[in-house]
C-alpha cells in the first residue's frame, strides 16, 4: 500500500482505472496489485496410487508451516520441520483443487509413494520453491501447468518434469538454472525453448533423452541457446557440457549446422541424439 501526498500544486495520480486529481494537502492511497503466493494444484483421488480412492497424501520436503484448503470446504494447519506426509480423505472421491498457503519455500514432492499420479495439473505456483529437484519426477498424469504465470527453475531442477505428459508448458525462466539433469528425460516434451537463457547452466547430460521434439524445435535450442546471428554466438556459455537432445536430429546447411559445430568444437559440448 502507497500513499501519496500533494502539498503545493495539483497533480493527477492514476491507479489502474481510478483516475484522481490532488490538490494541496491532499493524500491518495494506492493498492498495490495483490501477489499471488497460494501453490494450487488440482489431483484426481480415483486414479490409482498409495491412497485408497477417496483420500490424497501430500508430501513436502523443506520446512512447512502452512494452511492446506483441500478442496471439499476443509482447512488444516500442516506443519513440517524437515519433510514429511499429510494425507486427508475426502467424502466423495473425485476431482479437488488443492491450495497450500502460508511458510513453505523449498520444494512440494510429487515423487514415489506420494500419490504422484494423481496430481493432474498445476493451477498456480504462487512463488519461487528454492529448489526443483526431483519435483514432478514421473507425475505421468501432470498434463497442464500455470500459463499466464512464470515458473523460475532454480539451480537445482534435475529430474523436474522427467516421465511427464504435459500438454501446455506455460512460460519459464531458465536463467538461474545450473543443474537440469534429466530434466525432461521420457516425457513428450516438444516446445520451442529457444529463448530460454541457459548461460549458467553446467550440466544437461540426457535433459531431453527419451523424448521426440520436432527438428524445427531441436534447430531452435541450437541457434536460440546459443543467440545466433551473423555468423556468430552472442551469448557465453558454460563449456564441456553434455547435452542429449532426444530422437531427433538438427538440420543441416543452415544456421542449426553452425550453431552445432561452434558448441561442440569450440565448447567442447558433447551432443547426442538418439
Amino acid at each position: 500500500m502507497i500513499t501519496i501526498k500533494q502539498i503545493q500544486n495539483n497533480a493527477t495520480v492514476t491507479d489502474g482505472s481510478d483516475t484522481v486529481t490532488l490538490g494541496a494537502g491532499d493524500s491518495y492511497t494506492c493498492l498495490e496489485p495483490e501477489e499471488k503466493l497460494d501453490f494450487i494444484f488440482t489431483v484426481d483421488t480415483t486414479i490409482a496410487d498409495n491412497s485408497p480412492s477417496d483420500s490424497y497424501n501430500l508430501a513436502w520436503n523443506g520446512v512447512v508451516n502452512a494452511l492446506v484448503n483441500w478442496g471439499d470446504g476443509t482447512e488444516e494447519y500442516v506443519v513440517f520441520p524437515t519433510q514429511g506426509i499429510k494425507s486427508h480423505q475426502y467424502l466423495t472421491e473425485g476431482v479437488y483443487d488443492i491450495t497450500v498457503s502460508g511458510l513453505f519455500n523449498y520444494r512440494p514432492l510429487f515423487v514415489s509413494g506420494v500419490d504422484k499420479l494423481k496430481i493432474i495439473a498445476v493451477k498456480q505456483w504462487g512463488r519461487t520453491f528454492t529448489t526443483l529437484n526431483n519435483a514432478f519426477k514421473q507425475n505421468n498424469n501432470l498434463s497442464s501447468l500455470p500459463q499466464n504465470e512464470t515458473l523460475f527453475f532454480q539451480l537445482d531442477s534435475r529430474q523436474c518434469f522427467s516421465s511427464t505428459s504435459l500438454s501446455n508448458f506455460g512460460k519459464i525462466d531458465s536463467s538461474f538454472l545450473s543443474n537440469g539433469l534429466e530434466l525432461f528425460r521420457n516425457s513428450n516434451f516438444d516446445y520451442n525453448v529457444g529463448d530460454w537463457n541457459m548461460a549458467n547452466c553446467f550440466v544437461m547430460t540426457s535433459m531431453f533423452q527419451g523424448t521426440s521434439m520436432s527438428q524445427a524445435n531441436c534447430d531452435a535450442i541450437l541457434t536460440g541457446w546459443t543467440r545466433w546471428n551473423n555468423g556468430q554466438s552472442n551469448i557465453t556459455l558454460q563449456p564441456n557440457v553434455s547435452l542429449h537432445l532426444g530422437n531427433t536430429d538438427y538440420t543441416r546447411g543452415g544456421d542449426a549446422e553452425d550453431a552445432f559445430n561452434y558448441l561442440v568444437n569450440t565448447l567442447n559440448w558433447t551432443i547426442t541424439f538418439g
